[in-house]
């Protein structure tokens, strides 16, 4: 027998929350399946819950576009770098530079390996250098570097401080967003538990699936219990949300993501463990939509489901990427 599936998540709760306002909105007070108390703790705390996560959902989005900002900012500036001392090394081979000069650069005479770029203190420590090196190795007599030039990666390294800040402002005001959420998590979760306990108390002379389908109406989610056959009222899809797997590593789950049936409108979200669980509906073929920030939009179509048959569907959603910076030019000495 199918058992009830309390929300794991803060999209899980509105969602829950949104649910059974909905049917109080078109329900005659006196059929309502639960006490009117809950509805007015419902109608009295569900405005500012839906306006914090949406805040929240718009400091993450303005935060997310930020971050690509400044990953596109990084690998740039990793390339000018990199192409610098590229370039450098090439002239020191063909005579133009005199490996003496490395140490200007903070360099070891003989190292001819590219400097290590793997974290941010890494990246403008090099930068840094580059620009002092080079200003020190000119002074010295040494032929100014080009393609790129210790400016052209100055530049960088500005355009990269400048867009590391902003992420950090960005990071900063969606965790004030997050904090707002938390606080209102616990009466969230006190007024789902109230209500999806009152409307299966209210029904608890039905059938066990009448009393279920009725219940699904105020958003109450029923998941079937491992290896358990679905009876013929309650056929329905389901499956597990991931990103798709590499060949050492099975795929990451993803939660959250909002599974939509096309053709019936029916919506649910997938739990902290990347499940997702369609019920009750109506044999057919179905189109189902998947998306989540950040996530490519996933279109399945010609999913059929059958009377009493649960039907299995898994889903894959690859990350969207920012464009591949451009390199800033040939590596080739001045």
């Amino acid at each position: 027998m199918p058992t009830i599936k309390r929300p794991e998540t803060d999209n899980q709760l509105l969602q829950a929350l949104e649910a059974a306002k909905l049917k109080a909105d078109v329900t005659p007070p006196a059929t309502l399946a639960f006490s009117p108390a809950v509805l007015a703790a419902l109608l009295a705390f569900l405005p500012n819950f839906r306006q914090q996560m949406q805040e929240r959902g718009v400091a993450l989005s303005v935060q997310s576009s930020s971050t690509t900002l400044a990953d596109a900012a990084k690998a740039r500036l990793k390339i000018f770098i990199s192409h610098f001392f590229q370039v450098f090394n090439l002239g020191v081979e063909r005579g133009l530079f005199s490996a003496d000069h490395r140490p200007h650069y903070l360099l070891d005479v003989n190292q001819e390996d590219l400097p290590q770029l793997d974290t941010e203190q890494q990246i403008q420590m090099w930068a840094q250098r580059i620009a002092d090196g080079e200003t020190s190795r000119t002074a010295a007599g040494g032929a100014p570097m080009g393609t790129p030039s210790a400016g052209e990666v100055q530049a960088e390294a500005v355009i990269y401080v400048a867009q590391q800040g902003d992420q950090s402002v960005k990071k900063d005001a969606y965790d004030n967003e997050q904090e707002d959420v938390q606080d209102l998590r616990t009466e969230a979760t006190d007024i789902a538990a109230d209500i999806w306990d009152e409307v299966e108390f209210t029904f608890r002379k039905e059938s066990a699936a009448s009393k279920r389908r009725k219940a699904r109406e105020y958003g109450v989610v029923y998941e079937p219990r491992t290896g358990e056959t679905p009876s013929p009222e309650e056929y329905s899809i389901t499956g597990k949300c991931t990103e798709p797997p590499t060949p050492s590593t099975t795929g990451a789950i993803v939660s959250d993501v909002e599974v939509k049936v096309v053709q019936t409108g029916a919506i649910v979200l997938s739990n902290s463990t990347g499940d997702y669980f369609v019920p009750t509906q109506p044999a057919g073929t179905y189109t189902l939509e998947a998306r989540k920030p950040g996530f490519n939009l996933q279109v399945i179509s010609g999913v059929v489901v059958t009377d009493g048959v649960m039907t299995a569907l898994n889903i894959a959603l690859t990350r969207s990427t920012a464009p591949t910076p451009a390199p800033p030019g040939p590596a080739t000495p001045a």
